[in-house]
């Protein structure tokens, strides 16, 4: 499933704006996620982050409750960057990046199986030898 990443030009609770942590993931990178069950505007909230864990936005709600309802029966998940962009408002703004991201889920028996045959173990590869310490499966549930 593809998606771009939402909320990325606001700022988070401390005040540091998303595009900070934006400009610095490549395409390829992955992503986390994290739930966020107190969210006061979606139950079903599910935060995007960097592997350093610094939040650069949200998915978007339909995506979110799908990927709820699906990690909720034991389904895991993988997001990878597929296209980073920088656009301008106008020429007197500065530019704003957005995140395309493809998220790969499949019930927790079959994730290995899966990968493999779908993001293919070259990607797979690439991302472990970039971030070891960083899970390729990285579904942080609460």
């Amino acid at each position: 499933m593809f998606c771009q990443v939402a909320g990325v030009r606001h700022s988070n609770s401390d005040g540091i704006s998303r595009q900070t942590f934006v400009r610095d993931v490549k395409v390829a990178d992955v992503l986390g996620l994290r739930r966020e069950r107190d969210n006061p505007h979606d139950p079903n909230a599910i935060k995007v982050l960097t592997h350093l864990e610094k939040q650069i936005g949200y998915l978007p709600r339909e995506v979110a409750k799908l990927v709820c309802d699906c990690a909720d029966k034991g389904w895991q998940f993988d997001c990878v960057v597929m296209k980073r962009d920088r656009r301008r408002d106008d020429e007197s703004s500065p530019p704003v990046y957005f995140l395309d991201i493809m998220l790969l889920g499949a019930p927790s028996e079959s994730c290995d199986l899966y990968r493999d045959l779908y993001c293919g173990s070259v990607l797979k590869n690439d991302i472990r030898n970039r971030y070891p310490k960083f899970p390729v499966r990285k579904f942080i549930p609460d």
